[in-house]
């Protein structure tokens, strides 16, 4: 008999959705929003500008970070043994979307809150396995301060809510967090430092950070912001392609015994994006690469086997943004 089902979960169903739902809606309505009503952000980034606080990379054509992002990704199939000997073979589709609201506190100081949703569905092909979903909800924090015209300073926290639909409709907690530090030599590189906590079910994570980022031409760039470096050619302020590495949707540690899920941080994926701005400050990309480079712990209620190897297949990412102009 199957250690999880969904046949008896259609309230959980319902309550998922419902999330999603939400939170796809939040997401554009607030590129909507802020692409139509920009009154908002362009006081915002008139209050950036005319404070002491100094974002994005001048010497770079390519845009500032995402404030609001919707992206969904579909990974082909994969195969991984479990501890019990099963072969798992399964199909994952993931749908993600965060908001960031940035808040000046001061001509030094900016708060920002922000909200992040994302639905796993895994469609497993194994006999004895029913298919089953996870649904997250965080609720990040952060603060950064400009200590001097070369030096910031940032933290954040974000606990995370997980509801799966394994073991009888499981919720438990996850919470990362951080404090780092950022050094701007030039206009065209910058250092950052820092310290990486993450506290799940299946134990604690506690990492040092450092990283780079080298506008080395306007059209050429390079990020080594460990573990995912990418390389970005962007000929104009309006198109950009990145090649590189990123946080995989689809790295997760499933616990068997009593449905406990986390996001697995030591998975990533490998590709290539195309960024086209399509209006204003908003943008849409095509993403195609390799998903398999990422672990997949299925272990026992203890959480103590050793991670599961999985064998790797291609994804594919389409997905809209708002990215402020911000300089």
């Amino acid at each position: 008999m199957p250690w999880f089902s969904t046949r008896s979960h259609n309230n959980a169903r319902r309550r998922m959705l419902a999330t999603l739902v939400a939170g796809s809606l939040f997401s554009t309505s607030a590129l909507s929003a802020a692409e139509e009503n920009s009154g908002y952000v362009d006081k915002l980034i008139d209050r950036f500008k005319n404070s002491d606080i100094k974002l994005g990379n001048t010497a770079s054509n390519k845009p500032f970070i995402p404030m609001v992002y919707l992206d969904t990704r579909a990974y082909g199939d994969t195969e991984t043994d479990t501890r019990a000997g099963d072969r798992l073979n399964y199909r994952l589709f993931n749908t993600s979307q965060a908001a960031g609201l940035p808040l000046v506190l001061s001509d030094r100081d900016v708060l920002i809150l922000g909200e992040y949703v994302n639905y796993s569905r895994f469609l497993v092909d194994t006999g004895n396995v029913d298919d089953f979903s996870v649904t997250s909800l965080g609720l990040p924090i952060g603060w950064l301060r400009q200590v001097n015209p070369d030096w910031q300073i940032a933290a954040f926290v974000m606990p995370m809510l997980h509801h799966s639909t394994i073991k009888s409709n499981t919720d438990n907690w996850q919470t990362m967090g951080g404090i780092f530090s950022r050094y701007v030599q030039n206009e065209q590189l910058w250092w950052a430092f820092g310290f990486f906590a993450d506290h799940a079910a299946d134990g604690d994570l506690y990492l040092p950070y450092i990283g780079a980022s080298w506008a080395m031409t306007p059209e050429w760039s390079v990020s080594a912001i460990m573990p995912w470096p990418d390389i970005t050619w962007a000929p104009t302020r309006d198109f950009f392609i990145s090649v590189g590495a990123s946080l995989s949707g689809a790295s997760w540690t499933v616990d068997e015994g009593d449905g406990d899920v986390a996001i697995d941080l030591d998975g990533w994926d490998f590709g290539a994006s195309l960024n086209q701005r399509v209006t204003g400050n908003l943008w849409g990309h095509l993403k195609l690469g390799v998903g398999g480079l990422r672990g997949f712990r299925w272990e026992d209620s203890d959480f103590e086997q050793a991670d599961t190897p999985i064998d790797s297949d291609l994804f594919f990412s389409i997905g809209v943004e708002y990215r402020p102009g911000i300089d």
